[in-house]
């Protein structure tokens, strides 16, 4: 097991990198191109994941970095994504059509004002690659397309065609659904009218506009899930997903939703989108009163993905004694290592582009459940 050992040119890889908050994917999609979604912190060093890992294998990051892809605007899911995008000098920036809005550029400016939950930190990482975007397209850079690439369900993120020496590959969207984005833009809206009128908050949650990307390199497949959760009708959430006429066919490869969160389950994604023993790959968020994933939802994932479990960071979970001074104590440490984030774990899995197994290695605080 060398993690400084980079891919073939024919091998699908997906790296997941998580510490106890914080979650990036890596792609390499053939013939050393490689695609970035979201990005999180290495807690030792400060530094973006994906940015460090590319240093280590000897990715030419200016060069061979296509796509910087921001899933939704949560923190956990944009820490550092402006230094990424801005050390891809030929990449394209995706993001969802939800940010296409004017109210959200608005949102955006408003943001630290707002004063909005979880995302205060995520709204200014994604105006910094806006920025980065803008300063690049004044500059001239007419050589590749700079973005931003505004994705939703069915959308075309990549395409290549089969050569003599490596397989075809596609990135697709498959959310977020119209009704997801409708929603979205009404309640975007209606925070900015209710600030104006009243100071009042209301409450946006860009899980239901995150983008599920769908990956495939030859016959190996990969669904990266985001945080989209399951949704409360067939035209939103994973319901919608199912549906999406995009789908790259049964996947090997599942980055599991929502930390594995029940609220991001449909049985569907076991039965329809993924083959019959997929490996499980998961982010722990280890802070708030319920830290994800819980035991029972671990339980849940064996259950359901016969090739594995794989999660990037343990989950600190309470402590319960009979003293309450001392279980009171515990606890207040373990949300402070919660909320300053563990060591940094990375699933790596492998995957010819023909028809084969994948394989499976496991760094720093990573483990199979």
């Amino acid at each position: 097991m060398n993690l400084t050992v980079p891919p073939r040119a024919n091998e699908l890889e997906i790296s997941l990198f998580g510490p106890g908050v914080g979650e990036c994917v890596v792609a390499h999609i053939g013939g050393g191109e490689w695609l970035v979604v979201d990005s999180c912190l290495n807690p030792e060093s400060g530094e973006p994941a994906a940015l460090e890992y590319f240093k280590r294998i000897g990715v030419r990051v200016e060069s061979d970095v296509r796509y910087v892809v921001v899933s939704h605007w949560h923190d956990d899911h944009t820490r550092g994504v402006s230094r990424v995008l801005e050390a891809s000098k030929s990449a394209t920036f995706v993001c969802s059509t939800a940010v296409r809005q004017d109210e959200f550029k608005t949102l955006i400016a408003m943001s630290r004002e707002l004063n909005l939950k979880d995302s205060t930190t995520g709204l200014d990482e994604l105006n910094q690659s806006l920025r980065c975007i803008e300063e690049r397209r004044e500059a001239g850079r007419r050589k590749v397309d700079v973005g931003p690439k505004f994705a939703h369900a069915d959308s075309v993120i990549y395409r290549r065609d089969a050569n003599e020496t490596l397989a075809s590959c596609e990135v697709v969207a498959l959310s977020p659904s119209a009704s997801a984005l409708a929603r979205s833009h009404h309640d975007i809206g209606a925070l900015l009218a209710e600030r104006v009128a009243k100071r009042a908050i209301v409450n946006i949650t860009p899980n239901e506009t995150a983008l599920v990307i769908g990956l495939r390199f030859g016959q190996a497949i990969a669904i990266l899930g985001s945080d989209l959760e399951a949704g409360s009708s067939p035209n939103d959430g994973w319901g919608a997903v199912l549906r999406t006429t995009a789908k790259p066919g049964p996947g090997q490869v599942f980055k599991v939703p929502h930390h594995g969160s029940e609220n991001a389950h449909h049985d569907g994604q076991w039965t329809t989108l993924m083959a019959p023993s997929p490996l499980a790959l998961v982010t722990p968020y280890a802070t708030g009163k319920k830290p994800l994933p819980s035991e029972a939802d671990v339980v849940r994932l064996k259950q359901l993905a016969h090739g594995g479990v794989y999660v990037t960071a343990p989950r600190p979970g309470r402590v319960s004694f009979s003293d309450r001074m001392v279980e009171k104590t515990l606890n207040d440490v373990a949300k402070v290592v919660r909320s300053r984030g563990s060591r940094l774990g990375h699933v790596r899995v492998r995957v010819s582009s023909l028809k084969s197994s994948p394989t499976v290695e496991l760094f720093g605080a990573a483990f199979a459940a």
